[in-house]
């Protein structure tokens, strides 16, 4: 901010409070310069209010001789003054100089706030100016309804799928869990029915996905391993349990990856020690997955 007249808000003090000062050479009427003894602590990067008074014969402030002023400091001057309230007479060496509030100060202060809010507070309709927010970080309520409206916060990459057909694991060989039915799949990212489970990525993105997969009991199964895929390979594996001979269970996971748009995703799983059967259903057997933030 630059100290101009125009300023409608103005700082209060610089570093520390404002000295209360005195005129140091004489000041014509009309004069729009006034020469001070000390301005320590009146601020610079903003004009400022203030008010003079003229001393009595006995050295004493005279409140009959107030005046209020706008003006800009620099140095122990303060200059383009501008008379907000009573008569300007001149200045004599002497004459208090005091900065304070004013009643032009408030109408100013006023003034600034309605350029944006009603008498009551709220903002106005039209007020701030989107239409750069999108540009250069300043908003615009032209663009309040379309660009930052609730409608832009919905992300339409979003799914949850589950196992609803038998299914067997191979042992010791990594087996793609054929989820092929949808408790919802936002924009029809995942293949239930050709490739089933895999998921496609409709745009580049940072993107999670979690799983978990159930068996039932099985004699000779030993250990069980869950990866999640990229493209057909192993990305990340999640889960690799030793179970007990004969015992059900279940693993999961999940993670975290960048995905350029038509990437695949999918769960693989290993039994290895037996042909172990999966459990159904959405409860026991899902694979979700959502876009966290476009890249």
């Amino acid at each position: 901010m630059s100290a101009d007249i125009s300023n409608k808000l103005t700082s209060a003090r610089d570093t520390t409070n404002p000295v209360t000062t005195t005129v140091a050479s004489t000041r014509a009427i009309s004069g729009t310069s006034l020469s001070c003894v000390s301005l320590d602590g009146w601020p610079t990067d903003t004009a400022v209010h203030f008010i003079t008074y003229k001393k009595t014969t006995a050295g004493l402030i005279d409140k009959t001789t107030q005046c209020d002023w706008k003006g800009v400091v620099s140095g122990t001057t303060i200059g383009t003054l501008t008379l907000k309230n009573g008569t300007d007479g001149g200045n004599a060496v002497g004459d208090f100089v005091q900065m304070a509030p004013t009643a032009a100060w408030e109408q100013d202060y006023a003034d600034a706030l309605t350029t944006s809010l009603n008498q009551d507070g709220t903002l106005k309709t039209g007020a701030v100016d989107v239409s750069a927010v999108l540009a250069d970080g300043v908003v615009s309520n032209a663009k309040l309804s379309t660009d930052i409206s609730p409608a832009k916060f919905a992300n339409p990459y979003k799914f949850s799928v589950y196992l609803n057909a038998s299914q067997t694991l191979t042992s010791g060989t990594f087996t793609r869990i054929a989820f092929d039915t949808r408790e919802y799949d936002t924009s029809s990212n995942v293949d239930i029915s050709s490739t089933k489970g895999q998921f496609t990525a409709p745009v580049a993105g940072y993107y999670q996905f979690s799983f978990s997969v159930g068996w039932n009991t099985t004699a000779s199964l030993s250990r069980v391993i869950g990866s999640i895929y990229k493209n057909g390979s192993e990305f990340k594996r999640c889960s690799d349990v030793f179970v007990s001979s004969g015992a059900a269970g279940s693993i999961n996971g999940t993670t975290e990856m960048s995905l350029a748009a038509n990437d695949t995703v999918s769960v693989f799983v290993d039994g290895i020690g037996a042909a172990a059967v999966l459990n159904t259903g959405a409860a026991v057997c899902w694979f979700q997955g959502e876009l966290k933030s476009a890249s």
